[in-house]
């Protein structure tokens, strides 16, 4: 092969290397777009999408998982999901008074990072000056700084309802249910689910 075909080859292959990273981050985007954009949180007549969160939240910050290890629901979780969990996106962490307090995205993928031992991203959001629907959902009156109302978990047991089962099982259910039951499913399915990132 004559030096002619050699920079053409090495032309091609470079035309190639820039194709394949295009395609590879416009799947990226594509997920993150609609793939994060899926994940929600409902309650009655109010809806928070992930979207509307990382809006609000602080820039990508490295942070020792076990820092996080408090904030973790304890339930039972998907292996699977958990290996598969993609450590390169950012949890999303509500924060009160500058203390991390609960984990909005990546329940997941601070478990892997757990078991992993690897440092986790992560995006806080200030819940302390959150638009007043945002402390609504996620559980806190800020002003007199109590919770508003009951628990989330009170109110799933008094409803009828459980969160065992998968994220698809619980919103089927939410589905066949009505009222404070299909609320209560429709919470523990987000719960589960995150971001659906994992």
């Amino acid at each position: 092969m004559n030096h002619t075909h050699l920079s053409q080859h090495s032309e091609m292959n470079s035309q190639f290397d820039d194709q394949y990273i295009r395609l590879i981050e416009s799947t990226k985007q594509f997920f993150t777009e609609n793939i994060g954009a899926g994940t929600e949180w409902v309650d009655g007549d109010v809806k928070i999408t992930l979207q509307d969160v990382l809006a609000l939240a602080s820039d990508p910050k490295q942070t020792d998982p076990n820092k996080l290890k408090h904030l973790l629901i304890q339930t039972e979780r998907d292996p699977e999901r958990v290996n598969q969990a993609d450590l390169n996106y950012p949890l999303v962490v509500g924060t009160r008074g500058g203390k991390p307090t609960k984990i909005l995205d990546g329940q997941h993928r601070l478990v892997k990072a757990i078991k992993t031992q690897q440092p986790v991203q992560v995006r806080m959001l200030n819940l302390d000056v959150a638009p007043d629907h945002i402390k609504q959902m996620f559980g806190e009156n800020f002003k007199d700084g109590k919770k508003k109302g009951k628990s989330r978990p009170g109110r799933v047991k008094r409803s009828g309802a459980s969160c065992n089962g998968s994220v698809t099982e619980l919103r089927k259910r939410a589905k066949n249910s009505g009222g404070e039951k299909g609320k209560m499913y429709h919470w523990c399915a987000n719960m589960k689910s995150g971001k659906k990132k994992s």
